[in-house]
């Protein structure tokens, strides 16, 4: 299968791998946590967008399908259509309800989610998750025009169930349903990943398949608005 990896150095670009060939990203310093929720660090970011999926992604400043195909926004709520046939790692389905809890999780009180509040806000909210009818929607208690954007960050990276249902794990071991599984780590050293040759439901549909298939190795900065992201 195809491995990458992602050794802390200088920056350089990703190279697009062949299919079952190699991918080395380099970057400048090691991750904090790998709880998608809780990182903080640019690195801990990268790692994450390779490891997880999110609801919607950006491509070139535009807003595009990944787990969910399509969304209905109000001004403080939103219903997404979920993609079906996603799988995680470990091989459990992601379905609307363990969609919805990841995003419970994100504005517990007890998960202490840095830039939680640039998703969900700070008046409160609540989802749920519709597995018959392939449904997540998400009602805040107060008006967020970044809703649908704020969905594509880091921090509201989807964790599955086994992820969920054992926390403490999430510093160091990954949950997701992302493109890549994390096979080996050397901390302060390298870290390698390897391709889910299954994976057809990244941004737009993206299959790791794909000859030249590649990740954007993302970081989103700590300013006030969340829009701010720097791609590579």
């Amino acid at each position: 299968g195809m491995l990458a990896a992602i050794v802390p150095a200088s920056p350089v670009p990703a190279q697009a791998p062949k299919p079952s060939g190699t991918i080395t990203a380099r970057m400048q310093g090691d991750w904090d946590t790998l709880d998608p929720q809780r990182t903080r660090a640019t690195y801990g970011y990268q790692m994450v967008y390779a490891l997880y999926d999110r609801l919607v992604s950006l491509d070139a400043g535009k807003i595009v399908p990944s787990l969910a195909t399509s969304w209905e926004v109000g001004a403080s709520e939103i219903t997404l259509k979920i993609r079906p046939g996603v799988t995680c790692s470990d091989g459990s389905a992601l379905t609307p309800s363990v969609i919805a809890a990841s995003l419970e999780r994100l504005g517990a009180p007890d998960t202490k989610s840095p830039y939680a509040y640039r998703t969900i806000g700070r008046a409160g909210y609540t989802v749920a998750g519709d597995d018959a009818a392939a449904t997540v929607r998400l009602s805040l208690k107060a008006p967020n025009s970044d809703l649908l954007l704020s969905l594509a960050m880091p921090w509201a990276s989807i964790i599955c169930k086994a992820g969920l249902d054992n926390p403490d794990a999430l510093a160091t071991k990954t949950f997701g349903s992302g493109p890549f599984t994390l096979i080996d780590v050397k901390r302060g050293a390298s870290y390698t990943l390897k391709a889910r040759p299954d994976y057809a439901w990244g941004p737009n549909g993206t299959a790791t398949a794909t000859a030249g298939f590649r990740i954007r190795w993302c970081s989103a900065s700590s300013t006030t608005r969340a829009r701010r992201r720097t791609c590579c």
